[in-house]
């Protein structure tokens, strides 16, 4: 999730905008990014060898391929949310996309967006080099108008966990919450909630990177610890099925929460506080690790949290040193189990390079497809 201070210090500090603009497009468009040709799909399936051509190609993109399908398994409906206008596309974020389909050649990436058109920007040569990559606009009031999803038959079911009236009362409120200068923090809280309840699939925050493959045995309605005491959960990450009554759960708390005055300075209210809160909640009843990674049964009970070192090795405070600290003096990626790394925007967000010989660096050049970003320095 694009959680950048700078977009935080235009709201706080007015005067500093113009300089915030120039500062985010200076980063979009660094010369540390060199033009290269771009491979296209075909040239390079050689690396992948899991790469099969039966995908066809998404260079044009059309209403069909825009919408989010339930005929996508599970660990190949990748899910981003985007904020910010498409001049703040950095190479990082390109990076993060790239590392999905490095470890997830035949993956879909969905980028939800209200911001990014689904032609004319950088990721386009996702498409272009025939990779699975769309854009879908939301709008809350439509998502919620129509809180419906098709059920295992193709049949329309309304989301009848949700109640009528707090739906009433969020939509009533949905436009003094859009004021809000964190509302765009709390409203991809919400999105990814409502997303996966209704497609289900791999949610990532654009400052997640992969370094493996997703296993699909066993992560299957994941969250992870982003604490090395198992206290807290982050939503950085979150793997689940359609329909999961955890995040039904949540979703429904969520709306509950926003459809009343709540202070809005509590930047964790919808996201770790919330989750947390459930995560208590729900683990001693109906807890219980991922059998088969299987659709047999009835598992959209089922929740698991991974220890830290999976997704948040870093915690929160240390992951500058990923940009900065040789890897011989600090690395906390656990090789073999840790599957992504949280860069953490909100900390890390002034670093548009990386020193040579980091974990950083080199993750970057090791989970890339174009690789084509020259961000090292020496």
């Amino acid at each position: 999730m694009m959680r950048r201070i700078p977009y935080m210090m235009k709201f706080l500090f007015p005067a500093s905008a113009i300089f915030v603009a120039l500062v985010n497009i200076f980063w979009s468009t660094t010369s540390l990014v060199e033009p290269m040709t771009i491979p296209h799909y075909d040239d390079i399936k050689s690396v992948h060898p899991s790469i099969s051509s039966s995908t066809g190609s998404t260079s044009s993109i059309t209403t069909e391929q825009r919408n989010v399908t339930t005929t996508t398994s599970l660990h190949d409906l990748f899910h981003f949310i985007y904020t910010t206008p498409p001049e703040t596309i950095n190479w990082r974020f390109i990076i993060a996309i790239e590392a999905v389909f490095y470890h997830h050649p035949k993956a879909k990436v969905v980028i939800h967006s209200q911001t990014i058109p689904s032609q004319g920007t950088v990721l386009d040569k996702f498409q272009q080099s025939n990779y699975n990559l769309s854009i879908q606009n939301y709008s809350f009031h439509e998502l919620m108008m129509h809180h419906n999803h098709n059920d295992d038959n193709g049949q329309l079911q309304e989301m009848s966990f949700l109640n009528d009236t707090e739906l009433q009362s969020f939509l009533k409120v949905l436009q003094d919450n859009e004021k809000n200068k964190y509302w765009y923090s709390h409203s991809t809280d919400i999105l990814r909630l409502l997303i996966l309840e209704q497609h289900g699939g791999i949610y990532l925050d654009t400052d997640i990177h992969l370094i493996s493959p997703i296993p699909k045995r066993d992560f299957r309605n994941i969250l992870g610890f982003q604490g090395r005491g198992n206290d807290k959960v982050n939503g950085a990450v979150m793997i689940f099925d359609a329909r999961n009554r955890f995040i039904q759960a949540c979703l429904k708390d969520a709306i509950s929460i926003a459809s009343k005055p709540y202070d809005k300075r509590l930047w964790e209210i919808f996201g770790p506080q919330l989750l947390t809160r459930h995560w208590n909640d729900w683990k001693n009843e109906l807890s219980s690790p991922a059998s088969d990674g299987g659709d047999s049964g009835d598992g959209h009970h089922v929740v698991k949290a991974v220890p830290m070192h999976v997704f948040y090795s870093y915690g929160i405070y240390k992951t500058k040193q990923c940009f900065t600290t040789p890897k011989e003096e600090f690395n906390p990626i656990q090789y073999g189990s840790t599957i992504a790394v949280h860069l953490n925007t909100g900390i890390t967000y002034e670093y548009n390079y990386t020193l040579a010989g980091t974990v950083c660096d080199e993750m970057f050049k090791n989970n890339c497809i174009f690789c084509n970003v020259q961000h090292t320095v020496h």
